[in-house]
């Protein structure tokens, strides 16, 4: 018994002293590993966990401010006192509550932007909010976001108009809202002190600007299983229809995940790049190290260890190192992805709480560490043909007898490194496969990442990609009329005149209203007309009173399709059928939003005209145009006006910045994992064919010819993968990125492609990695001819 034990102890104190051994010698192979893993763990933690954190973080700050679940907004000041005692009274709604604000025109630093001045005493009892800092009646504190896009610091001037009034107003302060303070929403609040609220909206309304004026409705609802939901409540309510909007929390949330969730698919399509080259470096290291432990694998063999025993012990070594890269991020990501959250959120003008949501980081580690034990696994399976015998008289070649490839005699007319290179490629192509295999996916993503930023390169472009609602002016009438269209045709036609420019080429009122479509209540904008810059993915406009356009996130969200029949209705008609001929891309009101002609909503709602006209010009007039129109306009009596591409302003610089900094991330690990894998590759092969280095350089090849062939091979290899990366990335990378942008309402992405940007990242790859192999190939041996029946 006592010599059996015995047997089993030998084995295993060997394989733990060959262990040790092992990392000593193989610490390139364990650094890279461990990096590899390092990198694929951290950006599928900051991926899906950034996102969650995200989420949970901007969940946080709403209930702390103790927000309401549903908020309805109405414009003009609203006799609502019957609705709202009606909806106090319904069951399981409780906290209902009414406030009013003024919507104006804010200027400053050549930006404009949509603000709603807002009494201190009507902000969510928990917002965190400097109140006192609010001395003078010109004092305002603005979110973060609004100041952010105006570009605005403490202490700085800026002025506003209501339509009814200029006022200058100075910032005394910022602060977070939690319901209104994402780039996507375009309400925002500026907060000022009670009595200069109270005096603002007296003059308002003494001014007849009733339409200046938004009347906000909140509700919260009691918790429970059995008590009905905001969106229940909401769907219920008949007189909804007639809101700009009504949002419970839940899509509220949505809005502030548009933005991380684009930034959050590219990170994926990096980190699913990387477990590909994370997958064949592992095959390479594992076809190393068991041409090198051949004979140690034969000794253990005779000492009594089983095939398994030595497979785990080999395998054991690519788990250990990955698991420790894995588990070393996922301990650091616990305090980097709230702090990286807090920075990217501020960087856009938003705030966050420090919150982390665990299970994305066990999850990243689990990823990793089965993908390294399916990949050692098969890596391994050699083993179970091991003859200790065979192993002990010489150190078997796993991959079996290798070509020598074509003779130098059959390349002559080549010049003689370009020979050499040739030869050496066509020796051994299985040790570039992981070469080439890296130099695809970095040449894919760079393929794809880089035109993707130059897509959004611009303000224009990125309103385009977007779906945005931009136009060159939007406007108000804010005089009570029954005819509102034909006070602005004739202020737009003087102001046009006076400033010179061309006729417009499309002018339409619009507005907001909610309705209930499969189930859900959404925003439909209603218009006169329907504006060339509606990005189209599949149907047609709407041709008449029986036909409606769906945004691709609601048509998803409903399971409605392209000339589908379906039924809005508003709670107070009955439902109305209608054809869907058409579906468009948008981000507006998260992707879950729709279009309708003034005549079909008209047959579900009879209603007044809308007094929100929007213009557009074929060929955008420049800021000064811009701003001259708009000044003419605002002397018109009964109109107010504003530049409308400076509001989406916030949203674009956000988009413009998360994808700059996108690139740059993955541009820098691409580099970075390039060359690691680039030397990891050449210190092997220049290992594994130290004889025949030492051969070359007895028959006359100086070393640094030797270290030309090795970079040139690399360099090569590099390059024609590089290029097939980039034609990949051509046919691919929009599909790709379709699938992955869908959820934010995205069906169609036009990416720019250049065969020169191609080119150039092919070169680029290919010099990369052949001064990689050049550095690498220092380690050239130095073997006199007298060494070579030793070797």
């Amino acid at each position: 018994m006592a010599a059996g034990d015995g047997m089993v102890r030998r084995p295993l104190r060997a394989s733990q002293l060959l262990a040790l051994r092992d990392l000593r010698r193989d610490r390139v192979f364990s650094i890279v590993i461990v990096l590899v893993s390092m990198l694929i763990t951290a950006l599928l933690a900051t991926t899906v966990g950034g996102m969650l954190t995200n989420n949970d973080s901007q969940r946080a700050l709403y209930d702390r401010a103790q927000s309401s679940d549903a908020y309805i907004r109405f414009t003009g000041s609203q006799e609502l006192d019957d609705e709202v005692a009606d909806l106090a009274a319904t069951p399981g709604v409780d906290g209902v509550d009414t406030s009013v604000s003024i919507a104006v025109t804010a200027s400053a630093h050549d930006e404009e932007a949509t603000l709603n001045l807002t009494s201190v005493d009507d902000l969510e009892p928990g917002t965190s909010l400097d109140s006192d800092a609010l001395v003078s009646d010109r004092d305002v504190i603005l979110p973060n976001s609004a100041a952010s896009a105006l570009g605005l610091s403490t202490g700085d001037e800026f002025t506003v108009d209501s339509g009814v009034e200029e006022l200058t107003l100075r910032l005394v302060g910022t602060f977070d809202d939690p319901v209104f303070g994402s780039p996507m929403m375009g309400y925002k609040r500026a907060v000022l002190n009670s009595d200069a609220f109270d005096a603002l909206l007296a003059d308002t309304q003494a001014s007849s600007g009733q339409l200046a004026l938004v009347t906000l409705v909140t509700f919260t609802v009691e918790d429970g299983a059995d008590q009905p939901s905001a969106e229940d409540v909401l769907g219920d309510l008949d007189w909804v229809g007639d809101a700009e909007f009504a949002y419970d929390s839940s899509f509220i949330m949505r809005t502030y995940a548009i933005i991380p969730g684009i930034v959050s698919a590219v990170l994926l399509v990096t980190a699913v790049a990387l477990g590909l080259i994370l997958v064949f470096v592992l095959r390479h290291v594992s076809s190393v190290l068991l041409r090198r432990e051949w004979r140690n694998s034969g000794v253990l063999k005779v000492l009594g260890m089983s095939t398994g025993q030595i497979r785990m012990r080999l395998g054991t070594r690519l788990v250990a190192l990955s698991t420790l890269g894995a588990l070393l991020v996922a301990m650091i990501s616990v305090w980097t992805i709230p702090a990286l959250g807090r920075v990217y959120l501020a960087t856009n003008g938003l705030s966050s709480m420090p919150v982390l949501v665990p299970w994305p980081l066990l999850g990243s580690v689990a990823v990793v560490v089965g993908l390294v034990c399916v990949t050692a696994v098969f890596s391994t399976r050699v083993l179970t043909r091991l003859n200790p015998r065979a192993a002990l008289d010489s150190q078997m070649r796993v991959e079996g007898r290798r070509w020598p490839g074509p003779s130098l005699g059959s390349l002559v007319a080549a010049p003689t490194r370009i020979a050499l290179t040739l030869k050496d490629v066509l020796r051994a192509p299985g040790r570039y496969l992981s070469l080439g295999v890296t130099a695809l996916v970095f040449s894919f993503l760079m393929g794809a990442l880089v035109p993707l930023g130059s897509a959004f390169a611009t303000r224009d472009r990125v309103i385009e990609l977007l779906g945005l609602d931009a136009y060159d002016v939007t406007a108000t009438v804010v005089t009570q009329t029954d005819r509102p269209g034909e006070v602005f045709d004739a202020a737009l036609s003087s102001a046009v005149a006076d400033v010179g420019l061309d006729n417009p080429t499309y002018v339409a009122a619009h507005r907001a209203a909610n309705v209930r479509i499969g189930g859900r209540t959404v925003v439909a904008t209603v218009s006169d007309d329907f504006p060339a810059s509606l990005r189209i993915a599949e149907g047609r406009l709407p041709a008449n009173d029986r036909e409606i356009l769906l945004a691709s996130g609601l048509a998803s969200s409903i399971d409605a399709a392209f000339g589908d029949e379906v039924e809005i209705d508003t709670g107070r008609n009955g439902a109305t059928s209608y054809e869907v001929v058409g579906l468009y891309d948008t981000v507006n009101q998260a992707g879950l939003t729709m279009w309708l002609g003034e005549d079909a909503f008209q047959r579900l709602v009879p209603s007044e005209p809308s007094p929100y006209y929007y213009v557009a010009f074929e060929s955008p007039p420049d800021e000064t145009q811009v701003a001259e129109l708009v000044d003419s306009l605002n002397e018109q009596p009964g109109i107010s006006a504003t530049a409308g591409r400076a509001q989406v302003s916030s949203v674009v610089s956000m988009v413009q910045l998360a994808l700059r900094g996108v690139v740059a991330l993955v541009t820098t690990i691409g580099v970075l994992l390039a060359s690691v894998v680039t030397l990891l590759l050449a210190m092997s092969a220049i290992a594994a064919d130290r004889r025949t280095y030492a051969i070359m350089a007895a028959l006359g090849y100086g070393r640094g010819q030797l270290r030309t062939t090795t970079a040139s091979g690399f360099a090569l290899t590099a390059t024609v993968a590089a290029l097939l990366g980039g034609l990949l990335a051509r046919v691919a990378a929009e599909p790709l990125l379709v699938v992955l942008l869908s959820g934010v309402g995205l069906s169609a992405i036009d990416l720019p492609a250049k065969a020169v940007g191609t080119v150039l990242v092919a070169v680029g790859c290919g010099a990369l990695s052949g001064a990689s192999a050049w550095l690498a190939a220092r380690t050239l041996p130095r073997v006199t001819p007298g060494e070579l029946s030793s070797e």
